[in-house]
């Protein structure tokens, strides 16, 4: 399995000779590049409307961290599903995490990237 995507790799980097960021992010990242008139799917277990929640909620924290426990008050969902949210917004880059040690169990906190919000723009249409 990984020679045949390293071979795919090489494939791809010898057929093009101009090659443009979305085309790598398609190929090795596995993202998808939002056109117009496409929709996104969102992960399994995932929905529209708490996700707007949250986000509504992640605004109100403008430049500053978060953690998930901090959105999980706000919004009154467990701290379990918030969770499964912000780490699908951490992989399409909408949060950036980071992780602090200290007593207890570690803690995730997030910042949001809004230049990235249009990301979403697939997902929620």
């Amino acid at each position: 399995k990984s020679l045949l995507k390293y071979k795919q790799g090489q494939t791809f980097f010898k057929g093009n000779h101009q090659i443009k960021q979305a085309d790598i992010d398609a190929e090795f990242l596995n993202k998808q590049v939002v056109t117009d008139d496409s929709e996104l799917k969102l992960p399994k277990g995932v929905t529209k409307e708490t996700l707007q929640s949250i986000i509504e909620k992640m605004n109100d924290f403008e430049d500053h961290a978060f953690s998930t426990d901090d959105i999980s008050k706000a919004v009154n969902i467990s701290r379990v599903s918030v969770r499964k949210y912000l780490k699908f917004l951490t992989d399409i880059e909408v949060l950036e995490e980071s992780l602090t040690y200290g007593i207890g169990r570690p803690i995730y906190f997030y910042k949001l990237n809004k230049d990235n919000l249009k990301y979403l723009q697939g997902y929620m249409s």
